[in-house]
């Protein structure tokens, strides 16, 4: 996706796009309750997307690989968010859940990297050289997502799907400084919007 697109422009749809879907599908999939007013911040934050989807001109100039990619990355987040608070909830033990999802995570993963990533042998000299990496880097998505499981079992997805999107306004401002990407008045607008958007449907959210 990044390979694609800047990082200003991806993440934001990438991320935001999840929490409206979430919006409409955890009640009827999840039977979570959630408050009319909330449609008020789904349009704040669709105008942020639209926004940001035409934030380099008109329609030819729109970036159909990035965006495309960014969807298909939305799609999992939806499926992963809703399977995993229906988890949480019915294993009556959200980190228990966490921690098992984590293990069978790690094996999958490795089966799968085997069969389509052959040409890219992970070496055990690799690992070795990079352990500190990989531990850190383990820590920081295992203990990033715990909070979040238990989340799950205490508010409505909608709810916590919203507050995790706060990150597009940080993820807008690294792209920026730290990648210096191209920043203008449309893309800062549009950002504002997912993030006023994400903020709304938290407060909304019955």
């Amino acid at each position: 996706m990044y390979s694609h697109s800047e990082i200003s422009y991806s993440y934001p749809i990438a991320r935001g796009s999840p929490t409206l879907v979430l919006l409409f599908l955890a009640p009827f999939l999840l039977g979570d309750q959630v408050s009319f007013l909330n449609q008020i911040g789904a349009l704040i934050l669709i105008s942020g997307i639209f926004a940001l989807i035409f934030s380099e001109g008109g329609y030819r100039k729109i970036n159909f690989k990035g965006l495309g990619l960014s969807l298909i990355v939305a799609l999992t987040i939806v499926c992963y968010t809703l399977v995993d608070a229906k988890g949480a909830r019915i294993s009556n033990n959200a980190i228990s859940y966490g921690v098992y999802m984590f293990a069978l995570e790690g094996v999958l993963i490795n089966i799968v990297f085997s069969f389509f990533f052959k040409k890219e042998k992970l070496t055990l000299n690799f690992i070795i050289k990079e352990k500190y990496k990989i531990i850190f880097a383990g820590f920081l998505i295992t203990f990033s997502y715990l909070p979040i499981l238990w989340a799950f079992t205490q508010a409505n997805v909608p709810t916590v799907a919203a507050l995790r999107e706060i990150s597009i306004l940080m993820t807008s401002i690294y792209g920026v400084y730290f990648m210096k990407e191209r920043f203008g008045l449309v893309k800062v607008i549009s950002a504002a919007l997912i993030v006023l958007g994400c903020v709304v449907i938290r407060l909304s959210v019955a």
